[in-house]
């Protein structure tokens, strides 16, 4: 009785397993795991990769920048005053023709800003990214909160044999 008779339509299952049904079931999962692989690279190509090589400039860009700042520190050190321009900034570097070559690559040399005066100096430089992204820096840095340490005691103060200070007044 559980058997289908003779002339019966093919039931679900076994048109599910017919080999014309499995091939185009697995050209459609081949199909999609195409498509979604194109997505992914296609998401990288032209939105993941962008963002890391701006993310890449503005890391160089932002390098450079500190450089100038520890030659901006070593300028006034050694001339008393901050340097007024990049010339004069360079001049203190000792590969300064391979420095600037280096910087031309991330950064717009044409809108690089350097200012400075006996006791203040500024740096500004737009980096080579579609948004033109402004680094800046100002110093002297330590000067900028007036931060005056606290006076700490100079000497430790005598232990007792169980680690409790010793009293003074004893």
């Amino acid at each position: 009785m559980d058997a289908p008779p003779p002339n019966a339509p093919p039931t679900f299952m076994q048109n599910l397993l017919q080999p014309r049904t499995l091939k185009a079931l697995a050209a459609a999962l081949a199909a999609g795991l195409t498509l979604g692989g194109l997505a992914a690279a296609g998401g990288w190509w032209f939105w993941l990769k962008p963002q890391r090589d701006v993310a890449r400039l503005r890391y160089e860009t932002m390098m450079d920048v500190s450089t100038l700042f520890g030659l901006q520190r070593h300028y006034k050190e050694v001339k008393g005053v901050y340097a007024p321009d990049l010339d004069a900034l360079l001049t203190l570097s000792p590969d300064r023709d391979a420095f600037k070559a280096r910087m031309a690559g991330h950064l717009d040399l044409a809108t690089i800003a350097v200012v400075g005066s006996t006791d203040a100096f500024k740096i500004e430089a737009n980096v080579l990214d579609p948004d033109r992204t402004l680094i800046r820096i100002k110093g002297p840095i330590e000067n900028a909160y007036n931060y005056a340490p606290t006076s700490l005691p100079q000497q430790a103060p005598q232990m007792d044999t169980d680690g409790a200070p010793i009293n003074s007044g004893r």
